[in-house]
């Protein structure tokens, strides 16, 4: 049998039934997605690689194209870029206008030095940034980042620290028994000042759903504490009244109900002045943006990259850099 007498015949037919196969699954996905948190298969979803979806529609794509269903194939086009756009999180929009009043800001959370602490701090100081927000730092990390930079502001609050060039007017703590089950503070919101305008920057590492992901704590337990986290941080940025940003290891990829219903109305940094897919995590190999810049009235992005990462990494998390704008 030729080949094209392959492809219109059996060989079509189950073309067309394997691409119908493959939107079903995509489309089954896509509901978990939505769904979020308020369901285990949901919450179980956000966490998963999203590769194989994008290999699925593309394979798909392709067995469209040579079964010569043109409708078909053009349904599986928009499916291909609906996933690698819409689901991957693929963002091309790149460097915005010239700020006014420029602020260079580093979120990265350090895996508590436990890769190579000398190397951890060569990257920070390479990311010549105005404002670094660190997640999960060890115990003394702050004294040893005064030694070496000694003309910067160093707030160390547990595991959530600030390294700043810029004024530190206002410390914000939450109290540690706030939430239940909480060890320690999950966020610190700092008001800093550049060229005489205030504005607040909330570190966020909220608790992470790894315990609940391997089976090891109560699925519902982990999801609203995680929640009242967020929302605690989010009141704490917007009580002020000042232009206000929030930067961390955030524990929320994209799609998840609880970033939704809390960041709604916030402007994502990487989404607004990025270019590709913005993975922080695992550093070797990432597939998932949890490390995210969230802006508020009155702050802009004007541009938005992951740094790469040596060989091995220095943590487990890449270094996410944002370039901002404070309007006022």
């Amino acid at each position: 049998m030729s080949r094209g007498r392959f492809w219109q015949g059996r060989g079509g037919k189950a073309a067309v039934g394997l691409v119908l196969v493959q939107i079903a699954v995509q489309a089954l996905f896509v509901a978990l997605l939505l769904l979020g948190e308020s369901t285990r298969l949901g919450f179980m979803a956000l966490y998963l690689p999203r590769h194989p979806m994008a290999l699925g529609a593309t394979l798909a794509l392709g067995l469209a194209l040579l079964a010569r269903r043109r409708a078909l194939a053009a349904v599986q086009g928009a499916v291909t870029v609906f996933v690698v756009v819409g689901v991957m999180g693929l963002h091309l929009h790149g460097e915005g206008a010239p700020p006014t009043v420029p602020v260079r800001l580093a979120s990265y959370n350090v895996y508590f030095g436990k890769i190579d602490r000398p190397r951890l701090d060569q990257e920070i100081e390479d990311a010549f940034a105005d404002v670094v927000v660190l997640q999960a730092a060890y115990d003394s990390l702050g004294d040893r980042l005064r030694k070496r930079f000694p003309d910067r502001v160093v707030h160390q609050e547990h595991e959530l620290l600030l390294l700043s060039r810029l004024p530190l007017i206002e410390v914000e703590v939450p109290p540690i028994d706030a939430i239940e089950g909480e060890q320690r503070p999950m966020f610190v919101t700092y008001v800093l000042e550049a060229r005489g305008r205030r504005f607040a920057v909330v570190n966020l590492h909220p608790f992470s759903p790894r315990h609940a992901l391997f089976g090891e704590g109560d699925f519902a337990a982990d999801v609203r504490v995680r929640e009242a986290q967020v929302e605690m941080a989010m009141a704490s940025a917007r009580r002020r009244g000042l232009p206000f940003v929030v930067a961390g290891d955030t524990n929320l990829p994209e799609w998840s109900a609880i970033a939704r219903r809390h960041f709604a109305g916030l402007t994502d940094a990487f989404a607004d002045a990025g270019f590709g897919f913005g993975y922080t995590f695992p550093a070797k190999r990432p597939w998932m943006r949890i490390d995210r810049v969230l802006l508020g009235p009155d702050v802009r992005a004007v541009d938005a990259r992951v740094a790469a990462t040596g060989s091995p990494p220095a943590s487990d998390h890449r270094m996410l850099f944002v370039v901002l704008d404070v309007a006022r």
